[in-house]
């Protein structure tokens, strides 16, 4: 995982990392027509479409336990889609000059959606996590 795929989040101290994966790679195998929409927004080729969207489906994001939340009812997780940027890459290459970064801009709307679709059908709601504050100096 490299750090620009990493997504931080909080959720509640019930909920655990294992569950959002398998709730998130349950959606997405659920999304293929959002996922179409979603490269065809991103001008891949009407007929690569499909292709490409069968093949991301069996790429969910990495859901992994990060450590305690900022406050006692939630814990951290990380969210990674390197899995999914991997796979979109060399299906964008052949027809896009820049494919690592259209990849990584399809990866990061592929998630939001999944995001949405999370709280709305799972209720899993994911709040991200407040970034560290550096001591202040005197």
């Amino acid at each position: 995982m490299s750090e620009s795929d990493k997504q931080y989040y909080e959720v509640p101290a019930r909920q655990n990392a294992e569950s959002i994966e398998r709730a998130t790679a349950e959606l997405l195998r659920q999304s293929q027509s959002e996922v179409e929409a979603i490269l065809e927004g991103h001008g891949v080729p009407h007929d690569k479409v499909q292709a490409i969207a069968a093949a991301v489906i069996d790429a969910p994001p990495e859901v992994r336990y990060e450590g305690s939340g900022s406050i006692a009812a939630t814990i951290a997780i990380i969210v990674a889609l390197s899995k999914l940027i991997k796979v979109l890459v060399p299906l964008l290459e052949p027809f896009s000059k820049q494919g690592a970064k259209l990849g990584y801009e399809i990866a990061l709307d592929i998630w939001k959606m999944l995001k949405k679709r999370l709280q709305q059908e799972k209720s899993i709601r994911l709040t991200e996590k407040p970034a560290k504050k550096s001591p202040k100096k005197r």
